[in-house]
């Protein structure tokens, strides 16, 4: 049958279909714009976030080597090489391929440990058996590894007092609105901050000039004061003069 001779129930069932379809347009519009702002979220704080795992396990390592528990140094050390084998594409596009300076002295203060550790023999024999087998694999696993870095680390060597400057970078504030009644409320908090005129001058001068203004009230008064003694003398001496008179 054609849609023309269609039953009223078949054309608001179709117009209901349609209202629906409609309603449910907005809906997947709102869900991609969701997903598609939480994707630049993870892409601005990739930087970041592989880095601090890499800081992370740099102070557990540092940690270790204080107490020389070379069981957990040689755990840290797997998850460190492990973390910076992630944050190699980051490290591409932010560094120029460069290794942060931070990463470079991690691996020099390694091995200076592990080399000193390794020549104190008495030290060795005095180790639980798990720490000196841990010690080894270290040994072998961190000499291996820093000849992917030799000239990084020579660098670092000729000049170990150098800052690092990635460990001490800050990322930049961004500052984001939930939405546009936020940013307009930002928008003239900070017209309402730049528009506002500096007052600090005109109270000075108000308080100035209630200054001046008492200083000559007084010299009024005082002078008004000193005509009434006046006056007070000469009648006083009127009447002196008066009762020797009489």
């Amino acid at each position: 049958m054609s849609r023309f001779f269609a039953t009223g129930s078949d054309s608001e069932s179709d117009s209901a279909s349609e209202e629906e379809q409609v309603q449910r347009a907005p809906t997947t519009a709102f869900t991609f714009s969701d997903e598609e702002e939480e994707t630049k979220r993870v892409v601005r704080s990739t930087k970041e976030k592989r880095y601090e795992e890499i800081a992370n396990l740099i102070k557990l390592i540092r940690n270790y080597k204080k107490i020389k528990d070379m069981s957990s140094m040689l755990s840290s050390f797997e998850d460190l090489m492990r973390a910076y084998q992630k944050a190699l594409p980051v490290i591409a596009k932010e560094e120029g391929g460069q290794t942060p300076r931070f990463y470079i002295r991690c691996l020099v203060e390694m091995e200076d440990f592990i080399n000193e550790v390794w020549e104190d023999r008495e030290g060795r024999k005095n180790m639980s058996k798990n720490n000196s087998k841990s010690l080894t694999s270290l040994r072998q696993k961190l000499r291996k590894y820093n000849k992917d870095f030799e000239e990084d680390i020579v660098k670092f060597r000729e000049n170990p007092d150098q800052d690092d400057d990635e460990e001490e970078e800050k990322p930049e504030e961004v500052v984001e609105f939930e939405d546009e009644e936020d940013s307009a409320v930002a928008f003239k908090k900070a017209g309402s901050e730049a528009s506002e005129p500096d007052t600090s001058k005109f109270k000075k001068n108000v308080l100035m000039e209630k200054k001046v203004v008492k200083v000559n009230l007084i010299g009024v008064v005082l002078r008004i004061v000193k005509v009434q003694v006046v006056k007070m003398k000469a009648n006083i001496k009127i009447y002196v003069n008066d009762l020797s008179k009489k």
